[in-house]
């Protein structure tokens, strides 16, 4: 993922219309046809397990009461465009993995993404992907 391409963006957020946010609202203002746009993910994510999480996620927040602590980009600039200050305005504080290797650091670490999948298929899935396992055959 980078910067600047339509392709979501780095960063943590969410846009209504904004094609430079991971997470893009759009036709917000018709409720028959308003969806979502998950843009943060490429041809090598398994978008079954990717959407999981991303629901999963969601319904722990819901369950548990938790606030949305980042506020709509809306359809200005992108969260990278912005500068730390607005980031910081709007609660954008976290950017997403930019390596293999910091993504599974992060899954590892995560024990509510961990929780939402099961320890079991967590260490297994680590144990099937890790970096370079595939190229030494």
């Amino acid at each position: 993922m980078v910067d600047g391409v339509w392709s979501g963006g780095t960063h943590v957020c969410w846009g209504t219309d904004n094609r430079e946010a991971p997470v893009r609202l759009c036709n917000a203002s018709s409720p028959a046809s308003r969806n979502f746009e998950l843009k943060a993910l490429d041809g090598t994510a398994n978008p079954y397990l990717a959407l999981a999480g991303v629901l999963g996620v969601g319904h722990v927040g819901i369950r548990e009461g938790r606030a949305l602590g980042v506020r709509d980009c809306g359809e200005g600039k992108s969260a990278a465009e912005m500068g730390k200050e607005g980031r910081e305005a709007l609660g954008i504080r976290e950017r997403m993995p930019l390596s293999l290797e910091e993504a599974r650091k992060r899954f590892r670490e995560d024990g509510v993404v961990r929780g939402i999948f099961g320890e079991g298929f967590a260490e297994r899935y680590l144990s099937v992907n890790k970096v370079g396992s595939f190229l030494s055959v």
